[in-house]
């Protein structure tokens, strides 16, 4: 069986577009706790909405988690179950004048 296993997924740093987290194999765990983090946010109407999608077979993804619509500063965290062995995250950014957030999500696997 796997040791519990801590993850970074995006890290602290200024974002203005959507970013697609790297594919994670995680069939080897049964609990998932998410974090994310957002410490500052700027532009008009700005938006960040952050979901994880799982697949069985690395091509197809279904969405599975998401936070709540962050619009400032604020941190949330899930607990996931039911996953399909492949995990990734996916951060999209929206509004107008240039909309920059900057944001951590981690996430801790328990075996």
């Amino acid at each position: 069986m796997a040791n519990n296993r801590n993850i970074t997924v995006f890290d602290f740093t200024d974002q203005t577009a959507t970013q697609t987290g790297g594919a994670m194999d995680l069939t080897d765990y049964k609990d998932f706790h998410a974090i994310l983090s957002v410490t500052a946010a700027s532009g008009t109407d700005e938006t960040l909405d952050v979901k994880f999608q799982h697949s069985v077979d690395g091509a197809v993804w279904l969405d599975h988690t998401s936070f709540t619509q962050a619009t400032a500063a604020t941190s949330e965290l899930k607990t996931m179950a039911n996953v399909c062995g492949v995990v990734r995250a996916v951060a999209t950014i929206g509004g107008t004048a240039t909309p920059t957030f900057t944001y951590e999500l981690k996430v801790t696997c328990k075996a």
